[in-house]
């Protein structure tokens, strides 16, 4: 072969080792880029934690709301009116104009307000288990950041969470092609509970899971009236009836 084809050959063949190995980047999924994909994923940038308030006159509390509500209150949020009995809930006007939802009923002194309080954020990718026909398995961890001062306000919840989701590779690159696993399946501090409740001579039992204790007894009791309340008035009054029996499955 001459010099000038040679030289040829090498101009040619020299962006070809780049290319391979761009090639190859592109296939392996490594940490750094599952957690750059989970980042973007709408599990974190939708993925807000919130309080929940219901107005009205309340007799019974979960562990842990009362707490919450005084926070508020001492933002000037909510308004808490104390008697012998009961403990009447109002949202401020203040706080009107700074929850991220509500959700109307059948009377509007029941009405529920949501204060968005943290973000779910990315602690690291603990795994990659990558398969047969461009399929992997992440492992990650994560945790709840505050947002704003309400979030800073309440008790720091320091808990990491383990999480799993599946990863598909596209012609275009890794993408994520599961469901990402709820906290309360993976995570071994989640609480799962029973809660029978008793309303207008019915009595039904829920079962619910959930980060605290205060959120699983919610979901729980609001899953057992259900079941035996007819319409919205009467499930938020049986909700907050006394249960007639709490029982930890965890």
């Amino acid at each position: 072969m001459r010099r000038e084809e040679k030289a040829h050959l090498a101009k040619v063949l020299w962006p070809l080792p780049f290319l391979l190995v761009a090639c190859a980047g592109t296939r392996h999924l490594s940490r750094d880029r599952a957690a750059e994909i989970l980042g973007g994923a709408p599990f974190f940038s939708e993925g807000y934690r919130e309080i929940e308030v219901v107005v009205g006159p309340r007799a019974v509390f979960e562990p842990g709301e009362m707490e919450e509500y005084q926070v508020l209150e001492k933002l000037g949020l909510v308004s808490i009116g104390r008697s012998e009995l009961v403990s009447t809930i109002e949202v401020t006007k203040l706080g009107r104009e700074r929850v991220s939802r509500s959700q109307a009923t059948a009377s509007e002194l029941h009405k529920r307000y949501f204060f968005r309080v943290a973000q779910r954020k990315l602690v690291t990718v603990t795994g990659v288990a990558t398969g047969e026909q461009g399929q992997a398995q992440v492992e990650f961890t994560w945790t709840w950041k505050p947002i704003n001062e309400i979030g800073r306000s309440l008790r720091a919840d320091a808990t990491t969470y383990q999480a799993m989701t599946r990863f598909r590779l596209f012609d275009d690159g890794w993408r994520i092609e599961g469901t990402i696993a709820e906290p309360s399946a993976t995570n071994p501090t989640g609480r799962r509970v029973e809660v029978c409740m008793g309303f207008h001579g019915s009595t039904s039992c829920g079962t619910a899971s959930g980060l605290s204790e205060a959120s699983a007894l919610r979901a729980a009791r609001q899953n057992a009236c259900a079941q035996i309340a007819s319409g919205v008035t009467d499930a938020i009054s049986c909700e907050q009836t006394q249960p007639t029996r709490i029982t930890w499955l965890n």
